[in-house]
């Protein structure tokens, strides 16, 4: 086969996909047999424009099982604990002979500073001393995960 054939036979192939084009999508649909929809479909396209029907969680809330979809016999109550009091972390110690500081929840302190309702009253090379509500409490150094 020649190049002037091949030439020949994509211009052809190309000249009919156009008027393939032309005559299937020029947007008359009822050449190429396609049908109006009918009732059946005209009902289920108004079906899809009405508004959806919300969930209203206080009536699933009321309803025997309560708020638990898992409810499976006796309601648990939920107990709430109550926090233990302040926390106290101690991130550093920056000990001096004559002035040393620590860093308590992420706050420089030093001795005779309150934190977190406790007072500071000593700071050594290992650890520091607060005192809260008449008992004396020991912080040593941890590693903090955040």
């Amino acid at each position: 086969m020649t190049e002037k054939s091949r030439k020949n036979i994509v211009y052809i192939c190309f000249v009919l996909s156009i008027i393939f084009g032309l005559y299937h999508f020029s947007g008359d649909f009822k050449k190429t047999g396609t049908k109006s929809p009918g009732p059946e479909q005209k009902e289920i396209t108004a079906s899809r424009l009405q508004p959806s029907r919300s969930i209203k969680v206080e009536e699933y809330a009321a309803l025997e099982w309560g708020p638990d979809p898992f409810y499976r016999g006796e309601k648990r109550e939920v107990r709430q604990e109550q926090s233990p009091g302040p926390q106290w972390v101690l991130n550093g110690i920056l000990y001096d002979d004559i002035n040393p500081t620590a860093v308590i929840n992420k706050k420089i302190v030093k001795a005779g500073d309150t934190i977190e309702g406790a007072r500071v009253i000593a700071i050594g090379k290992k650890s520091v001393s607060i005192e809260y509500d008449g008992s004396r409490v020991e912080l040593y150094i941890t590693k903090d995960k955040s």
